[in-house]
């Protein structure tokens, strides 16, 4: 395993040029912070070989190693980070084709239903269903006509 240095030193360039695309194309600082964490993780992954070829395998395997350790949004997250280092990468023309675009993404839970606690302590489901009930803060319901 390379340290930061040592990466940063072999892949200097797609590097740069990720940065730069990050920057340029409005990602915050947080999120730019983050993806070029992920970037690294993935590049040190590669043992030496360059990214453009890697494979949809390789990013696969990466991420399914990844995701033993951690759940579907983080592996989500990774595979966003990735499928933007390419798009730098095609951009600043390092590479010529996106093989993490061809990989899916993890279902994760959408839209969890709401839940609130009662006056009485139970727990409702449901409360805001199509907005049509009006939760007031001693626990009672209104619908809404």
């Amino acid at each position: 395993m390379r340290n930061r240095y040592e990466l940063e030193d072999l892949y200097s360039e797609q590097i740069r040029a990720f940065r730069i695309y990050l920057k340029q194309s409005g990602y915050t600082a947080s999120t730019q912070k983050e993806y070029m964490r992920e970037s690294l993780i993935f590049l040190n992954s590669l043992n030496g070989s360059l990214p453009q070829d890697a494979g949809k395998l390789h990013i696969m395997e990466f991420l399914s190693d990844k995701q033993g350790s951690a759940g579907d949004k983080t592996r989500n997250r990774s595979l966003s980070a990735i499928r933007t280092f390419y798009m730098a990468l095609i951009d600043f023309e390092l590479a010529s084709k996106n093989p993490a675009a061809e990989v899916k993404k993890s279902k994760t839970e959408k839209n969890k239903k709401p839940m609130c606690l009662v006056s009485d302590g139970t727990v409702v489901m449901n409360v805001i269903k199509n907005m049509s009930y009006l939760l007031y803060p001693l626990g009672g319901l209104k619908e809404l006509n």
